[in-house]
Order: structure tokens, then C-alpha cells, then sequence
């Protein structure tokens, strides 16, 4: 069961464009926004497609450099990716 819902997630993935267009349209509720997509990222990033954690790490490095997003938690991840 988790493997297809797995598969359903990456699937339907938000890009790092559906992630900026977004928030450009949450002016007065950014916040909300920002903790869903953290949510959304904290799974995507723990996933074993290559595709999908690398997404994931670009929209957290994007939340990290404009909005002040801590992104320490996710260190071990970008390690992983990365080797």
C-alpha cells in the first residue's frame, strides 16, 4: 500500500515553479503556506526516488534562501542525495 501511494505522490509532485507561483499568490497567508509546503517537502525528501528528493531539495533550498526556512534538519538528506 505505501509503495502505490508513494508512487501517486511523486507522481502528482509540486515543482519548484508550482512552489514560487504559489506563494506569489498567498500575499496575506504565506505562513499557512509555507508550513503545508515544509510538510509536503519533510515526506517528499525521505522518499528513495532520485527525482522526487531532488525537488524536494531544491523547493527547501528556495523556502531557506528567500523566506529564512531552517533547513538543518534536512542536512543528512542533501548529504545523501548528493553521494
Amino acid at each position: 500500500m505505501t509503495s502505490s501511494n508513494s508512487l501517486i505522490d511523486s507522481l502528482f509532485q509540486r515543482s519548484l515553479e508550482d512552489l514560487i507561483k504559489g506563494l506569489r499568490l498567498q500575499l496575506l497567508r504565506e505562513s499557512p503556506f509555507i508550513s503545508k509546503s515544509l510538510e509536503e517537502i519533510r515526506r517528499e525528501i525521505k522518499m528513495t526516488d532520485p527525482s522526487t528528493k531532488s525537488v524536494a531539495l531544491q523547493k527547501l533550498s528556495y523556502l531557506a534562501a528567500l523566506h529564512g526556512v531552517d533547513m538543518t534538519w534536512a542536512a543528512f538528506h542533501a548529504v545523501e542525495f548528493v553521494s
